[in-house]
């Protein structure tokens, strides 16, 4: 387990996300000061939010403790589409081992296809 909130923060840019600071902080929409900042503890309630809207678990964030990333992702709505959102549906296939069916649903979110249609109850 990764000991502090800012050592956490730096090994999920570095490592999962393999982002500089400015491409991660383009990613959240805040500056690079700010990613800074979080990696040296300083996080605020409201870049937590941006955190989990791609999908990082809060309690992970916060506590270190569960999967880094939320199983409920497959139920967030992707819009507008970039080929960084194919690079984090790869990061989730790694991570969680996702099943076929959730793989192919995001996919079809990413490519703007109607995936509610695709995705059996479990």
């Amino acid at each position: 387990m990764v000991e502090t909130i800012g050592v956490r923060l730096e090994y999920l840019r570095e490592k999962i996300f393999n982002l500089s600071q400015g491409e991660f902080a383009k990613k959240l929409g805040v500056s690079q000061r700010t990613i800074s900042g979080m990696e040296n503890g300083d996080v605020s309630a409201k870049n937590i939010l941006k955190l989990e809207s791609l999908g990082v678990n809060r309690k992970w964030v916060e506590t270190g403790e569960g999967e880094i990333f939320s199983k409920d992702v497959v139920q967030q709505p992707i819009t507008k589409a970039k080929n960084d959102d194919i690079d984090i549906v790869n990061v989730l296939i790694q991570e969680n081992g996702f099943l076929k069916e959730e793989i192919k649903f995001l996919r079809n979110l990413i490519t703007n296809q109607n995936p509610t249609s695709q995705m059996t109850a479990r």
